[in-house]
């Protein structure tokens, strides 16, 4: 395999996708549409850097740190290397498996694997930061560069999709419990219905 048939089996498969951007001239590159525009990628170094092998020599030598983090990092990597040891049956002598060593993006991507399987089992609140202006300077807002971040995160669009009311419909009750302590104590009805109202007006 070379950069450029990664690249015509790309184009193969994914340019009848609307999201998919084929270039016009004979380049390495292909472009992907995300919400915030066209982001443009070059193949070139693709196929080598997918072949970036963790050396088995620097595997030992971080699971053997000191460090209890930076070990438990590599002990997981080493310990898949030690699985492939396998027991020779003519000789009855331990021999050691030739297996495909683990690319930094096949780690990386058990790593992300891991990070999501985290992520779902948890309810993660994000707290995105937005700059005022691009000089620091307080008491300034610039509604272009504020914009052009909300637009950029995609916070945009999720506003738009709250807005028609696909990620959660709460039950009055639920509504009513949640956001009673915005309306005065003296409002003292208490159908779920009607304080669900009251809030909202």
């Amino acid at each position: 395999a070379t950069d450029q048939s990664f690249l015509h089996k790309f184009h193969r498969l994914h340019e009848s996708n609307r999201l998919y951007g084929k270039p016009r001239l004979l380049k390495t590159t292909f472009s992907i549409r995300h919400y915030a525009g066209d982001v443009e990628y070059d193949v070139r170094g693709f196929l080598d850097k997918n072949r970036d092998l963790l050396r088995s020599d620097v595997i030992d030598l971080f699971s053997s740190s000191r460090n209890e983090i930076l070990a438990n990092m590599f002990r997981d990597i080493r310990d898949v290397y030690e699985s492939h040891r396998g027991f020779h049956f003519k000789t009855g002598r331990f021999i050691t498996m030739k297996a495909k060593t683990p690319t930094v993006s096949a780690k990386f991507s058990d790593s992300l694997s891991h990070l999501i399987d985290t992520m779902t089992r948890c309810q993660p609140t994000f707290i995105r930061c937005i700059k005022p202006n691009n000089d620091k300077t307080p008491n300034k807002l610039e509604l272009s560069v504020v914009l052009e971040q909300l637009r950029n995160t995609g916070m945009l669009e999720t506003v738009r999709i709250r807005k028609l009311g696909f990620p959660r419909r709460y039950l009055f009750e639920q509504f009513a419990k949640r956001y009673r302590c915005l309306i005065a104590n003296s409002f003292d009805n208490s159908d779920s219905k009607e304080i669900t109202i009251h809030i909202l007006n």
